[in-house]
């Protein structure tokens, strides 16, 4: 291999560059930083500047004057900005310190992360707006309420200043925009004279330094622990490499970019509560992208979600010419209009344009792999300065354009909600959701509104509706009559585009090439009974108090069973005729997480193969059933108490006889064998991985250990009963053959996208004769196709996050709970809809059992081609192989996926927590 010779600088350039490196080396040696003069940057760092000047990279203002009583980033730091990475706690004490010298800035701690980092905001202004910050963001959100009057609108757009967000590094190892941060905040806070008086006037500038604090702690650890005396900017050195599973995400390794509409995590729901406050006219979401890319911003390529305005789409271009416009006069490459759309709603570039702001995405060159310094070209060493300095030059010239064009962001921004309520009214559409779908499941979507701001009503009687559409069929039914209590979320109001998004069975997708999921539905991924309609709206409704629908959260879980003392828990066991056993219906949304309790209390139950009905008291099958005399009296209490305080419904059984189904103590019944779980990570898909670790640690607590593939000895294997391999996991040769022992021996095996094509090949040794369907008809060989031939047939095969249903084997032990529809969405088999990323089909041996099979004619939504959707049809989506005495269960997609598709992914749980008793 030839090994490419260091670039050829020139004698300046060069002495400069090393001057940098050696610069930090200093610090990194000595903990001192070289003597720093009470300015912005050093001068040891070459830049290009207006002038020539490589003085002062970060000017920005005429004269570029600062308080002298305000430290720069450098001369609070120790060192060169540019010169290394800043630690989490630096940035947050050096926000502080600015914060206590001056009047322009103050900072305040919105929420903590995973690993119990704080999340922070700076809000810049001048000191009259800083004093009357609650007064400007409170009629900032009356401006957004369509109902307040011309005159009233009017007023507030003279007399408040514009208001922009400025996020940065909510992917973790995209780390130039830290520091980028933190030049921003020094010069907004701290430039003298006129233009940064008027600019503080204009304009309320909100920064938030670092969105992902674990994830860029990850890499900056990873980074600190492998770079040399000096930064090496070869591209093998260690340091441009980073281990599984890399810093881009947060501690569960979750895409917080991905985040923003579903608010899974913790930085997510706190950031969102905290922008809501301000409802900002400019959001700009700084990313960095691969190390030789041009810096991207402005103008997405299409397709463009069709919910967002027109006006919004033309502001994104204005805000993009005014960047182009400050890049034109360095003379500084840039890209706009490509690759980066603006389909999907959860992007931090997108979710703004839903709340009324004018969304910008920022792509520097940079990423994880450039550390400090990498080299691109013979002639062009790329360095952490330089990716520093061009975020800070992008991010002032938009905040100085929404200054400069204060009055009418104000007015565009009334008018988005205005204009929302209008387009609403002249193409209606109403979601309705059923009282029969799962009350915590409903709650959980409601408590998503809220926090989003759209509004959720209660129809208060019978409403007989026409043209009522169904989410399975997308088809309308003549009439139908929806029951007093149906929930409704209606787009004529001021959030109404962001319901729409939400809410609407298909999005319209103008073009074929995106890079996200393109199907997303709420009411078919939270797994709800749900209609929509296209009518006028008339029906009687009530707002939602503030105490219904309110979702269990595991604190208040924790404080039910502390109320209910262990004296009275214990009183329900005797000594006065105590119950046989209990009954616990598990048809609810938090029931995995009773038995993950189970797990930690070692009980012995049984699982009700068959409906049961004691009396007037009936449950339905996959009921627990605890026999009183099998367990310990003390665990028993704790567990009946934990499931009350779930929201299960709980019966005691004074006898073991029923009335229908087998008696309690029957075989019929099936033993609960107790699960021990391994999960494995490293090495495949960290959002999976990662995807699949938080559902089980967090949202229902079941006990597990994760661990490395290569940690599966016999020994350790003799320990475990279930093993769940996370998309794109496999394991090698001869762990492969340990484990198909293991499997035959008992052990169960779950495994999820390629992870499951794996497992059906190599461990069930089925090939794609055994895929159930069409087979894939001859196509011309590729090397026939022109260059745009083949590029459409990638185009073709690939599936990037369509919808499709999948009807369920309602009577196989794994569909328990799986609720059949309801309403429009009735039907004989229970359904749900699954997120089908990619053109992968299931293969089942003829001894195998087919759980969930993808409907003939089940196209939801998405992007997925006529071929696709033919091969799919018909295909297994879950599969369940018995091998000797153990099983193997297939998902051929990921149901973990950005933990926002709660229906379906029940199946993967009831595998994990029933597999080993099948």
């Amino acid at each position: 291999m030839r090994i490419r010779r260091p670039a050829r600088r020139s004698s300046r350039s060069n002495s400069l560059f090393v001057a940098a490196l050696l610069a930090s080396a200093a610090v990194a040696l000595t903990g001192t930083a070289p003597a720093l003069a009470q300015t912005s940057t050093p001068t040891t760092f070459p830049t290009a500047q207006p002038g020539g000047d490589p003085a002062a990279p970060f000017a920005c203002f005429p004269g570029d004057n600062y308080d002298p009583d305000v430290p720069s980033p450098e001369a609070f730091l120790g060192y060169p900005l540019g010169s290394r990475f800043t630690r989490h706690h630096d940035v947050i004490a050096y926000l502080n310190t600015l914060a206590d010298l001056s009047d322009r800035i103050v900072v305040r701690e919105y929420g903590r992360t995973h690993e119990d980092r704080g999340l922070v905001i700076a809000t810049i202004s001048s000191p009259e707006n800083l004093a009357n910050l609650e007064d400007i963001k409170a009629a900032n959100r009356r401006l957004a309420d369509p109902a307040i009057s011309d005159a009233d609108a009017r007023a507030i757009i003279d007399a408040n200043p514009s208001i922009a967000w400025l996020s940065f590094s909510v992917h973790g190892n995209e780390a130039s925009t830290v520091e980028a941060a933190l030049i921003s905040a020094y010069t907004l806070a701290a430039a003298e004279g006129p233009e940064a008086d008027e600019l503080r006037r204009n304009c309320v500038v909100v920064i938030d330094p670092c969105i992902n604090p674990d994830g860029r702690s990850r890499y900056v650890a990873h980074y600190e622990q492998t770079v040399g005396r000096v930064p090496n900017p070869m591209h093998a050195a260690a340091e441009h490499h980073e281990p599984w599973p890399g810093g881009r995400t947060n501690h569960y390794f979750f895409d917080l970019n991905r985040d923003w509409l579903w608010l899974t995590q913790p930085e997510s729901r706190a950031r969102v509560a905290a922008y809501r406050e301000y409802l900002p006219h400019l959001h700009v979401d700084n990313h960095e992208q691969g190390y030789s890319s041009p810096f991207f911003f402005g103008a997405g390529e299409k397709p463009y979600n069709q919910n967002i305005p027109a006006e919004t789409v033309e502001w994104v271009h204005i805000y993009g010419g005014s960047g182009a416009d400050r890049f034109d006069a360095d003379g500084l490459l840039f890209a706009t209009e490509e690759r980066f759309d603006y389909l999907y709603p959860g992007y931090g570039k997108v979710l703004p344009c839903y709340q009324g702001a004018v969304g910008l995405l920022n792509e520097k060159a940079g990423h994880g792999f450039a550390g400090v310094a990498v080299e691109v070209t013979d002639s062009h060493t790329l360095t952490l300065l330089e990716r520093t300095r061009h975020h800070f030059i992008l991010n002032m010239a938009f905040v100085q354009t929404t200054a400069d064009r204060r009055a009418e962001q104000l007015a565009r921004f009334r008018r988005f909600f205005t204009d929302t309520v209008e387009h609403a009214r002249a193409n209606a559409e109403t979601y309705f959701i059923l009282p029969s779908s799962d009350p915590e499941a409903t709650a959980r979507m409601v408590d998503l509104c809220r926090r989003q701001g759209i509004v959720v009503e209660r129809l208060t009687g019978q409403w007989d509706a026409r043209g009522l559409r169904s989410y399975r069929t997308g088809e309308a039914t003549p009439s139908s009559t929806l029951p007093n209590g149906t929930l409704v979320v209606r787009t004529d109001q001021a959030l109404g585009r962001l319901a729409r998004a939400l809410f609407e069975r298909s999005t319209f997708v103008e073009d074929n090439e995106t890079y996200d999921i393109t199907a997303w539905s709420l009411p078919i991924s939270f797994g709800l009974d749900a209609a929509y309609s296209d009518e006028e709206f008339l029906a009687p409704v009530r707002a939602l108090r503030d105490d219904e629908f309110v979702p269990r959260t595991w604190p208040a879980i924790a404080d039910a069973i502390r109320a209910a003392a262990a004296e009275q828990r214990l009183a329900e066991l005797g000594p006065d005729t105590p119950p046989t056993a209990w009954l616990i219906d598990t048809d609810a949304y938090l029931a995995p997480a009773l038995l993950g309790r189970a797990i930690e209390l070692e009980l012995s139950l049984r699982i009700a193969d068959e409906p049961i009905a004691i009396g007037d008291t009936r449950f339905p099958r996959g009921s627990i059933i605890a026999h009183r005399l099998r367990n310990d009296a003390a665990k028993l209490a704790d567990f009946l108490a934990y499931a009350r305080a779930l929201g299960l419904r709980v019966a005691p059984a004074a006898t073991g006889l029923t009335d229908e189904g087998p008696a309690l103590g029957n075989n019929a019944n099936t033993p609960w064998d107790i699960p021990r779980i391994a999960l494995i990570r490293g090495g495949g898909d960290s959002y999976s991985f990662g995807h699949h670790w938080f559902l089980l640690d967090q949202e229902f607590r079941i006990p597990h250990t994760a661990m490395d593939a290569s940690q599966l000895s016999a020994e350790t294997l003799a320990q475990l009963n279930v093993i769940v391999l996370p998309d794109a996991t496999t394991l090698p040769g001869s762990t492969a053959d340990r484990v198909r022992d293991w499997v035959r021996a008992g052990g169960t095996l779950i495994a999820s996208g390629s992870a499951a094509s794996w497992a059906s090949g190599t461990m069930l040794e089925l090939s794609d004769s055994n895929i159930p369907g069409p087979k894939p008809e001859d196509r011309p060989a590729p090397s026939t196709l022109t260059f745009e031939q083949r590029r459409e047939r990638q185009l073709e095969d690939a599936v990037p996050g369509a919808m499709l249903a999948a009807t369920l084997d309602a009577t196989h032990p794994l569909t328990v709970a799986m609720r059949p529809g309801a309403g429009p969405n009735a039907g004989a088999s229970p359904w749900i809809g699954v997120l089908k990323d990619g053109g992968r089909r299931l293969p089942v041996g003829d001894s195998g059992y087919v759980v969930a099979r993808f409907d003939q004619g089940g196209y939801i939504g998405g992007l997925i081609s006529e071929r696709n959707r033919r091969l799919i049809a018909g295909t297994p989506f879950m599969t369940h192989h018995s091998l000797g005495r153990g099983n193997i269960i297939c998902l051929s997609d990921d149901v973990t996926n950005r933990a926002f598709l709660l229906g379906p992914r029940r199946l993967l749980l009831n595998a994990i927590l029933l597999g080993p008793s099948l």
